[in-house]
């Protein structure tokens, strides 16, 4: 029972999951039959797939305890329960915890297993997405590098896990701001999946997903959004209108149509894909509130600033709740409360509020991650529009020598502090500085993105 509701829930039917959990809980036999913990740890997969991530981190817990009791630290089922536990750690933002559980998975499965079976591998493979997520993007890269290799050499090149890696490293090169790289690589796991599994498949539609993501990072809005009208197309034909991988790729489209400056659109799409959340996933789901911030970024963005601040702060309320203070969607909620709070002329406010994201953001994911450096970029341009221009670039040179040290010199973000930089140069009456170095900006953006994106856009 428990693994057909696993099932369910994995596929996106997380109501019919749902209803079930609790009398599962409730009829559950003596904590020591080993049936009992097996039906607790579908339990915690199903709530980690509906979103209850605290719940599922408790019942986890409980059952790793259950776990080293029974059969000790080194026992296969032992290890299973780590490794569930620390991919939930990682969805509740808490890193730190994820990467040291996922570590000591490795190292047991290495010992155990050996270094070339799938499950030490698939650990591998963990442990580099959650090393990602802390910003450590080259070290991810090379662990990524290693896993592939080790997956052509026993599964071999065309096997759907070493494609699955595949796709892995092509989002750590994406993020690393090799957009061009990135694509090639989306590319051949697109072609390897339509060739391998068709292209209806729902690994198929995801490789086109991702690809149609880094299409619209380098700038060519029309053909992203041409690409996930059709991924649209086919996830409603093969999964349904309700399926919550439909609801992804009409929240990926709308966003694409934002770019594109139809506002309007955008919002009229995000209001439907919010609503479907509500109804199929509940109003606390992460994914739901996900909706509510990427609506509230479009109201901003028309320039409804006091309701665009209505929906962020119920937005920030909401993650506080059921994340808790310190997850990293939290905190990107608190960043784009104060970007609207310094749209609306309330400088000193949003400054607090920044000063407060980048304190969290170098405690829970250190110094050099990259959305720690957009946070100081953020500040910087807050003191910048409170008049202390040479505050302002002392931070966007740190700002911008970080950039180039972790993202390299052609990444979008890095050309955007580089103009940002050359802006409060001119406003400190060093003009042709900061002409010498927007036209390097402008140089740049039309090497990496192409002509469409040679006009320097500045970060408010």
């Amino acid at each position: 029972m428990g693994n057909i509701l696993v099932t369910y829930s994995s596929q996106g039917f997380h109501e019919i999951a749902k209803k079930q959990i609790s009398a599962i809980i409730n009829v559950l036999g003596q904590q020591s039959d080993p049936n009992t913990v097996d039906m607790m740890h579908n339990c915690g997969l199903i709530l980690r797939d509906c979103g209850e991530f605290k719940e599922a981190r408790r019942k986890q817990e409980e059952v790793l305890e259950l776990r080293r009791k029974t059969h000790g630290e080194r026992n296969l089922h032992t290890i299973r329960a780590m490794y569930a536990l620390a991919i939930t750690f990682r969805d509740l933002g808490m890193f730190r915890d994820a990467e040291d559980l996922m570590d000591m998975v490795l190292e047991l499965r290495k010992e155990i297993l050996g270094d070339h079976h799938p499950d030490t591998i698939s650990a591998m493979n963990n442990l580099a997405i959650t090393i990602r997520d802390r910003g450590r993007l080259e070290e991810a890269g090379d662990l990524q590098k290693n896993v592939l290799e080790l997956c052509k050499e026993i599964l071999g090149d065309r096997h759907p896990e070493t494609i699955t890696v595949m796709s892995n490293l092509a989002v750590t090169i994406r993020d690393r701001g090799r957009l061009e790289e990135a694509e090639d690589l989306q590319k051949n796991v697109l072609e390897l999946r339509k060739e391998i599994l068709g292209d209806r498949h729902p690994d198929t539609i995801t490789a086109m997903n991702n690809l149609a993501n880094t299409i619209r990072g380098r700038g060519r809005l029309e053909e992203a959004e041409d690409l996930q009208k059709n991924i649209l197309e086919l996830r409603k034909e093969i999964l349904g209108d309700r399926h919550p991988d439909t609801i992804g790729a009409m929240n990926n489209l709308a966003i694409t149509i934002g770019d594109r400056g139809r506002l309007e659109e955008a919002e009229d799409l995000e209001k439907n894909v919010l609503e479907l959340r509500k109804e199929i996933l509940g109003d606390r789901h992460p994914d739901t509130i996900s909706a509510m911030n990427n609506l509230a970024a479009t109201i901003q963005g028309r320039g409804r600033l006091g309701e665009a601040e209505d929906l962020q702060k119920n937005v920030l309320e909401l993650h506080k709740e059921i994340l808790g203070d310190r997850h990293p969607d939290t905190i990107t909620a608190m960043n784009n409360l104060a970007a609207t709070i310094q749209g609306r002329g309330r400088l000193g406010e949003a400054e607090d509020l920044e000063k407060n994201v980048l304190e969290l953001r170098k405690e829970i994911l250190g110094d050099r991650h990259p959305d720690t450096i957009g946070a100081m970029n953020n500040l910087a341009a807050t003191i910048r529009d409170r008049g202390r221009l040479e505050e302002a670039e002392d931070l966007q040179k740190n700002v911008l020598e970080l950039c180039k040290e972790i993202l390299g010199d052609r990444h979008p973000d890095t050309i955007t502090v580089m103009d940002n930089l050359a802006a409060t140069i001119g406003d400190r009456g060093r003009l042709e500085e900061a002409e010498d170095l927007q036209r390097k900006a402008m140089e740049l953006r039309k090497e990496t993105l192409g002509n469409l994106h040679a006009m320097p856009v500045q970060n408010p």
